[in-house]
């Protein structure tokens, strides 16, 4: 579940969350430690996202079980010096102990109706030789989900396509491996190097 940490009905979302054994808490905007101190020992997996290197480090110490550093440092800095500030950072954070993913797609929610198929495919396609992170946001479709968001139709396809025979079919067709979040999180806490080939 994603959301933000500085929602006004934060408490009682969390609540929630914990209640319904939510399998993943993904949320950015502050410090992260006490949702992490609210959900981890439900065994609900973190994965906050920060601004910095400092605060990821921070996150982790906190309890993070992964962490994504997102912020606008490469923007600054320009192309010649993005490529190095991008391995600093890395280097930065595997010094630390943090295990890093090789490849992030969150190009969800962006087809029409009719090209969800084609442009899912397509995501597979794209991601990186490693371990890759794949944000999708399936929903089942209703009068619920119609009334409160305009991407519907394309939350309804995401659940079909990744929950069933197409998406399975696409993953074996790019040779990619699924990997779930606590799956992963034991082998990295395990010291289990990633899955070889393409993970997802």
């Amino acid at each position: 579940m994603n959301f933000i940490r500085g929602h006004p009905e934060l408490e009682e979302l969390l609540d929630v969350i914990v209640g319904e054994k939510v399998a993943v808490a993904s949320y950015g905007k502050g410090n992260p430690k006490h949702i992490i101190s609210r959900t981890k020992p439900a065994g609900i997996i973190n994965l906050p996202t920060m601004g910095s290197v400092k605060h990821a480090v921070r996150a982790e110490q906190d309890g993070a079980d992964a962490v994504i550093v997102q912020g606008t440092d490469l923007a600054a800095v320009g192309a010649e010096g993005a490529a190095e500030l991008y391995h600093r950072v890395l280097d930065g954070l595997e010094a630390d102990g943090i295990p890093i993913l090789d490849g992030f797609d969150a190009d969800s929610l962006r087809f029409e109706p009719g090209g969800g198929e084609a442009h899912n495919a397509a995501r597979l396609a794209g991601l990186r030789p490693g371990v890759n992170y794949l944000i999708c946001h399936p929903a089942r479709q209703g009068p619920e989900l119609a009334a409160i968001t305009p991407d519907a139709h394309m939350r309804d396809f995401e659940r079909r396509f990744y929950g069933g025979e197409a998406g399975w079919r696409a993953f074996e067709e790019q040779g990619l491996r699924r990997v779930g979040m606590r799956p992963l999180r034991d082998l990295v806490r395990a010291g289990t190097p990633s899955p070889r080939g393409r993970s997802a």
